[in-house]
This record gives C-alpha cells, sequence and structure tokens, in this order.
C-alpha cells in the first residue's frame, strides 16, 4: 500500500487502518538510520499515538490514559511500538504493565497486547503483573507469546517482549485482518483500565521516573 502523504491534522478514527499499513510500507522502506524526517517515524512516534489518543477520548473510557510511540532511537528497533500506558501505574515502557501495538520483525505481523515491562531496568525492579491477575478476555490469548512468533530472528527487544507478554491477539497487516483492531483495542483498553481499578490500593505509589519527555497525554 502507497503513502499518499502524512496528514498533519487532527486524525480521524477510521484512520487506524489505513496508518497501520502506511506504518508497515514506510518501515519496509526505511532509511538506513532514524530519522525524524522519514514516514516511518512521522507515522509512529506522532501519528498513530494521536489516533489511538483520539479512539479513547471519544469513549470516555479514562482521564489517565499516555501515549508513547517508538520506532528506535539512533538504529531502528526491528519490533517497532506503541504504547498506551494508564499514569496510575506508569508513563513508560521501562515500568508497570501497559497496552502496546508491537509490529513483528518481519513487519508482515501486528501483536496487540498487554505486557508487563522487562524485569529489571536500572538496579530497579518494577511492579509487575503475574499470569493469576489476568483473565481471558474474547479471543486473545493468555499468556506468553511463543518465542521467535514476534522477534522472528530471536534476535532483539522482540524476544523480550514475548516473555513479558499477558494478554494478546496476532493479525496480518493486511486491510483484511485488520478490520477489527479498533473493536479488539478498545475491549483490552476497558479490560486494562478494570485491572487498575481493582489493583490501585496495592500499585507502588513512589516510582522511580518521573518524567518520559517521548511520551504524551
Amino acid at each position: 500500500m502507497s503513502n499518499h502523504g502524512i496528514n498533519t491534522g487532527e486524525p480521524k478514527q477510521f484512520d487506524l487502518i489505513k496508518e497501520l499499513l502506511n506504518f508497515k510500507h514506510a518501515l519496509i522502506n526505511k532509511p538506513d538510520k532514524v530519522s525524524a524526517e522519514d514516514n516511518a517515524y512521522k507515522i509512529g512516534v506522532k501519528l498513530l499515538p494521536k489516533i489511538i489518543r483520539n479512539i479513547l477520548l471519544q469513549k470516555n473510557i479514562s482521564n489517565y490514559w499516555i501515549f508513547e510511540g517508538s520506532v528506535g532511537r539512533g538504529t531502528w528497533s526491528r519490533t517497532p511500538w506503541i504504547a498506551v500506558y494508564d499514569e496510575r501505574v506508569t508513563s513508560r515502557a521501562s515500568d508497570g504493565f501497559y497496552i502496546a501495538f508491537i509490529v513483528a520483525e518481519n513487519k508482515e505481523s501486528l501483536f496487540l497486547m498487554l505486557m508487563n515491562s522487562s524485569s529489571k531496568h536500572y538496579n530497579y525492579t518494577p511492579y509487575r503483573l503475574i499470569e493469576s491477575q489476568i483473565e481471558k478476555i474474547s479471543d486473545f490469548n493468555l499468556g506468553k507469546i511463543p518465542k521467535a512468533e514476534l522477534s522472528c530472528s530471536g534476535r532483539g527487544s522482540g524476544v523480550d517482549f514475548e516473555d513479558s507478554t499477558l494478554l494478546w491477539k496476532k493479525y496480518s497487516m493486511d486491510e483484511f485482518n485488520l478490520q477489527n483492531i479498533e473493536k479488539d483495542f478498545l475491549s483490552i483498553s476497558n479490560y486494562y483500565f478494570n485491572l487498575v481499578n481493582s489493583l490501585e490500593k496495592i500499585l507502588p505509589i513512589d516510582k522511580p521516573f518521573k518524567f518520559n519527555p517521548f511520551s504524551s497525554k
């Protein structure tokens, strides 16, 4: 699917599938180095988080959402992602648990998941959910993503993502197979919000990282 330019205005709800496919195309055709001028960066870091934000704001599920997109810094990530955080838990991918859209290393699949942060960062062990705290919802899979399903080569951060997943669903990156992505996202967002509500009294109040310059409300 060809990219017909980046929409610089407020994105509409129905743009999600189109821009996910544009993101795939841009990642396949990206330059050697990460550049803020490249379409893969503009879509993954700027546009998709806005589209996802607008979907949630229209449903008025929560006022706690924070959004972040990453395609890598300096070098391209093998598995770029867009994360949705509940700020009562975390505002960054290195802490707590959150929702993520992650593109597989081969760029042929997209994963929508609820996941823990990696097990340890900067000599700090973040709060992590255990499997018994998670319930299966609709047709999401419960538990970890099988090895190399996301990472493909078995290298890079995709390996940690596979091991940190709690609830997930895989989509082929084509218009037909992405048709339920928005409905599924709202389903897992409601689940995440209610899960945080149920755990709020036992979540750590003090977090070691107070500000994430890459995230936005």
